[in-house]
């Protein structure tokens, strides 16, 4: 039976969420019920199995936390809650300025031409400074930079440097 392309990308993001075949098969969206074929295309396409399962659990923490919140939210009277919105929609628009700001400040750092140890110097205080922003300052994610970079430090070296620092 041929199947449309929806019904594979149904399968592939239940596939790549972590679901067995069994689990997939069973499910009421999905409408291919054949083990094998699923399987087959998988290892034709390169699918990968739970590719985006720690996104669907930090999803669930997430949702969760909500739930706690609101329920915290729920002993306060209309206008402490009205205040209390006001306050966290400032602070996330804040924070939201700030990440964007930091990531520009990286992108820009990160193309414009370093032509002295110095230069170095500052493109890796900016990385380490946007890094600070976006996950915060904390020992387990503290970043070191290393002010002892020889002349010999290549662009492209220092750029790998920098990219496994962001990627912490």
């Amino acid at each position: 039976m041929a199947y449309t392309r929806q019904d594979w990308e149904i399968v592939r993001a239940f596939f790549e969420s972590g679901l067995s075949l069994k689990e997939i098969v069973e499910r009421d969206e999905v409408a291919i019920k054949d083990r094998s074929s699923i399987s087959k295309k998988a290892k034709q396409e390169g699918w990968i199995k739970g590719k985006i399962q720690p996104l669907v659990e930090k999803s669930v923490e997430v949702k969760q936390r909500i739930a706690e919140i609101n329920e915290e939210k729920s002993t306060l009277n209309s206008t402490q809650k009205e205040i209390h919105d006001t306050l966290v929609n400032e602070k996330s628009k804040w924070l939201d300025y700030l990440n964007k700001a930091a990531l520009k400040n990286v992108k820009e750092s990160m193309t414009a031409p370093c032509e002295t140890q110095q230069d170095y110097r500052s493109r890796a205080q900016t990385i380490g400074i946007a890094k600070e922003v976006l996950v915060g300052k904390n020992p387990d994610v503290a970043v070191q930079v290393n002010t002892q970079v020889t002349s010999e430090t290549t662009r492209s070296e220092f750029e790998e440097i920098a990219l496994r620092l962001l990627n912490r």
